[in-house]
């Protein structure tokens, strides 16, 4: 909402001031105003700079896997399969809903491509089946939304094949960027200039 507000625009292609145009920006660059505790010394770019891969959970056909707690040591095969399913509201496209099933899958089972069939809403309104259980894990892992989520961002879905999540949104994403935004469209493979990670170290 502040347009004043800039950072450090990682593109040469554009002269500064230019607003014309979009591209990511130097992480960190911004003013204090958007890290996530106001300060300089916080983190940045959480939201709409790149997607951001995460790691310890996936959609395979429509089924949530990801282990109970961050464990990097888990084997990616070992993640068990969790009882939440994000179903589509239509049988080819539509909403993405919480279900303890499938009733609408939008591609063949086991076919990671990106044709047709992607499914998006607001992630704070996505909406659950009757049959749905909510659950803990799910709400702390932001795929479920509390009764009264505040944070921005859409839920984009294919419910077939296998898909890795991204978060935040990309410097293009405009509304559809936020603390809620999730991206299960994306096979292993994907790649493009606005997905990129976030690092951790490791110490042993």
């Amino acid at each position: 909402d502040a347009k004043h507000e800039v950072a450090t625009r990682a593109s040469a292609d554009y002269a500064p001031g230019d607003s014309g145009n979009s591209s990511p920006s130097y992480t960190g660059t911004g003013p204090a105003t958007w890290s996530h505790d106001g300060t300089q010394f916080g983190v940045f770019d959480m939201v709409g700079n790149v997607w951001e891969w995460q790691d310890q959970l996936k959609l395979q056909d429509g089924q949530i896997f990801a282990p109970l707690d961050n464990n990097p040591d888990l084997a990616e095969s070992s993640w068990p399969a969790r009882e939440c399913y994000l179903d589509s509201s239509g049988a080819t496209s539509g909403n993405v809903i919480l279900n303890s099933l499938i009733t609408n899958r939008t591609g063949d089972l086991g076919d990671n491509g990106s044709g047709n069939g992607s499914n998006s809403n607001a992630w704070r309104t996505t909406a659950k089946d009757p049959s749905y259980v909510e659950n803990l894990l799910m709400r702390q892992m932001g795929i479920e939304p509390p009764t009264g989520a505040l944070f921005n961002g859409l839920l984009y879905s294919r419910n077939f094949g296998e898909r890795l999540p991204c978060r935040g949104g990309g410097w293009g994403s405009t509304s559809g960027a936020g603390l809620g935004a999730l991206y299960f469209s994306s096979a292993r493979t994907g790649a493009g200039s606005a997905i990129g990670f976030r690092p951790a170290l490791f110490e042993s």
